[in-house]
């Protein structure tokens, strides 16, 4: 017989319903709308007209000429049957894709729904995953933009999800190894759909491997300190940019540092339940293995720094400072958080007797599975494009070498470098640090003083602070929802991301990059809800207030994302004659059919232009060789191999770094938008 739907599986539909509904909507609107309006984005232009040049034949390229690799697979792979129809009609492929980022919004709001229903409260639920269809910020950096954020933020919340499922079952029942492959085929997704998620797909298979001892979060939290310490320390006593000058011995101090740290923190039993010792022998235990790490690591440095070069002898002090007092909060933590009966102490040599096999045998299948993609990956690229890694990535870590702010440069201020800066790109934690910052303002405001960024830190820890609070109100229920949320695994891999970009210097960071981070605090915030709305749920009238509550802040929000998307995608408004880019028009006017095109960036011409091709001379979606050509000074000699015709660019960028005015420019045949479009000359 049929199943009985349930209010949860109706609110599901209706949630997948309104989503869609909205953007077919979007997706049926006049074809001006969406150069104009939605996929504005260079960026994603690359991915649709790379995925069209296959499916034409061209090879894996964006000027037909080049191959390259500068895209993230898994979205690339979505984009090429969507954009197989780019042939007949170049606005019938961004309608599709539109639908289908839709439905990833939808599928990711219903995941979340699940997760915090089942973990917290239906009520929550319905306020965390409606929340995430139609808050602005979210639709902007992780959907309309026509990226790749959307399917990354799917996968890592599926990711999530499936760790959620995992945690539910492994401690009443025998864990398959057909469970950890299919957690490591859902962490290869995420992985594949932005690369820089694969310190999240490493860091889960620790957090499934590991379970059922404290080293689980224990371990990565201490790796995370340690991690930050260092650069923290070099920061202090430099300060930025001036910071870059010393990243080498910077990383090698942070490898030995942690190798060393982590290794004495489990030999001294410091991965015991942290109750199961009085706190003062705790406390000898770290400064002991505090002191040891520091010791071997600055002897390690002053050995090596005829190599390394020389760095500020005083950062091993400020490392060891930070590493006690952050250690110390962390064990504090810990026992505030620990069940008084949790006192089952494990020698160290007796868990890896007890565990070895299995962490082999687990180990072997979710690495190996995670492994042998990303080398098939790496082989591929080697082999058919020339670099293992993304030429994008490899090109924009070179703009942060220069000293200039090309491109915008590397972090310049400590906000920049731990991703928590709410007025660049250098901001992990949108839209959660606009908010701060603007009630941060608001106290400035108030006190008459104009100083935003000193009060939003203040309010930012003061927030922690409260979080802290309010879980321990309910400890209880505070450990068994973090852990089933997997926050301390999200919460490392959000800062590994960062300080994969900030650690050795990155240009050009964008907003669509972070996608752990928003899910980390939409699970945080309702854990917290959660724990403070519990007393009031186990009324009749809690529970109606609190659905009333929930309704109040959804309804107008809601509204908001349906009017902005009807005002911004009209109907019947602009007639089929329009030029989808007036620049497009400007450059089929003035060069011939046939004629190849030079241009930074240019990814939103290269797919509107007729009959003509554009070659990104950045690099971003260019070939490796032109990347070296470019890093040599000799990238005129590149394109002049290749039959460059012409340059559509603003002349004095092209004189300035990475460039260096390598290019050799003819007369100026016209301008537009505040390039010149100029004859290449050889």
């Amino acid at each position: 017989m049929f199943k009985k739907i349930t209010p949860s599986t109706w609110y599901e539909i209706l949630l997948i319903a309104a989503v869609l509904a909205v953007h077919l909507y979007a997706a049926t609107s006049d074809a001006f709308n969406f150069p104009a309006s939605w996929f504005t984005r260079d960026d994603a232009y690359y991915y649709f007209k790379v995925a069209q040049n296959i499916t034409e034949g061209h090879g894996i390229t964006f000027d037909g000429v080049s191959p390259t690799n500068g895209y993230h697979p898994l979205w690339m792979l979505v984009n090429i049957p969507i954009f197989a129809l780019a042939r007949f009609d170049l606005i019938l492929p961004l309608r599709i894709l539109l639908m289908v980022q839709a439905a990833l919004s939808a599928g990711t709001a219903v995941l979340i729904f699940r997760l915090v229903k089942g973990t917290v409260s239906p009520a929550l639920g319905v306020l965390a995953s409606a929340w995430w269809a139609t808050d602005l910020y979210i639709h902007y950096a992780m959907y309309e933009y026509g990226l790749e954020t959307g399917l990354a933020s799917f996968t890592v919340t599926l990711l999530v999800y499936q760790l959620w499922k995992f945690e539910r079952t492994w401690r009443t029942s025998a864990v398959d190894l057909r469970q950890v492959a299919g957690l490591a085929l859902v962490a290869v997704l995420a992985m594949f759909s932005r690369l820089d998620l694969v310190f999240l797909a490493v860091l889960a298979g620790a957090w499934i491997l590991l379970r059922g001892t404290r080293l689980r979060i224990l371990a990565p939290l201490d790796v995370l300190l340690a991690v930050i310490s260092v650069p923290a320390s070099f920061i202090y006593r430099l300060g930025l940019p001036e910071y870059y000058l010393y990243t080498d011995p910077a990383v090698v101090m942070l490898a030995v540092s942690v190798t060393t740290k982590i290794l004495l923190y489990f030999l001294l039993g410091l991965y015991q339940p942290p109750v199961s010792e009085p706190f003062g022998q705790t406390l000898k235990k770290l400064v002991l293995a505090v002191s040891a790490s520091t010791f071997i690591t600055g002897m390690v440095m002053l050995v090596g720094a005829p190599l390394l070069g020389s760095f500020p002898r005083i950062a091993l002090v400020y490392d060891w400072l930070l590493n006690l007092a952050g250690m110390i909060l962390l064990r504090t933590l810990a026992r505030a958080f620990s069940q008084n009966v949790d006192r089952s102490v494990i020698p160290p040599l007796d868990l890896i007797k007890r565990d070895w096999a299995k962490w082999l045998r687990e180990g072997g299948v979710y690495y190996g599975i995670l492994g042998g993609f990303l080398a098939a990956y790496l082989a591929f690229n080697k082999l058919f494009i020339g670099s293992a890694m993304p030429v994008s990535g490899e090109i924009k870590r070179w703009w942060g070498t220069f000293g200039s702010k090309v491109y915008g440069g590397v972090a310049r201020s400590p906000l920049s470098f731990w991703g928590v800066d709410f007025n660049n790109d250098f901001n992990a934690w949108r839209p959660f640090t606009g908010w701060l910052a603007r009630l941060g303002s608001r106290i400035g405001d108030m006190r008459g003083d104009y100083r935003v960024d000193g009060y939003f830190v203040s309010v930012l820890i003061a927030l922690l602070i409260l979080w802290l609070f309010i879980l321990l109100l309910n400890r209880r229920q505070a450990v068994r929802a973090a852990t089933q949320f997997s926050l301390p695994l999200l919460l490392i891999a959000s800062f590994a991301q960062v300080l994969s970009y900030n650690l050795t210097g990155y240009a050009a960071l964008k907003e669509w990059y972070w996608i752990i981070q928003p899910l980390l605090v939409v699970l945080a915030f309702s854990l917290a809800a959660g724990i403070l709305l519990r007393p009031f749920m186990k009324y009749r009238l809690g529970q109606v207030l609190v659905w009333l509550g929930v309704t109040a802040i959804l309804l107008p929000q809601a509204w908001t994302f349906t009017s902005v998307i009807m005002e911004r995608m009209p109907h019947g408004v602009y007639g089929p004659g329009l030029p989808y880019l007036d620049s497009v028009r400007f450059l089929e006017e003035n060069t011939p059919p046939g004629a190849l095109i030079g241009m930074t960036g240019g990814g939103n011409v290269g797919y509107y232009i007729q009959n003509r091709t554009i070659v990104n001379m950045d690099g971003l979606i260019n070939s490796p060789a032109y990347f070296e050509a470019l890093q040599a000074g000799q990238a005129n000699t590149y394109l002049q191999g290749i039959g460059l015709d012409y340059i559509f660019a603003n002349p004095g960028i092209l004189k300035a770094v990475p460039y260096r005015n390598q290019y050799a420019l003819g007369p100026v045949i016209g301008r537009y938008g505040g390039k010149s479009l100029m004859e290449f000359t050889p």
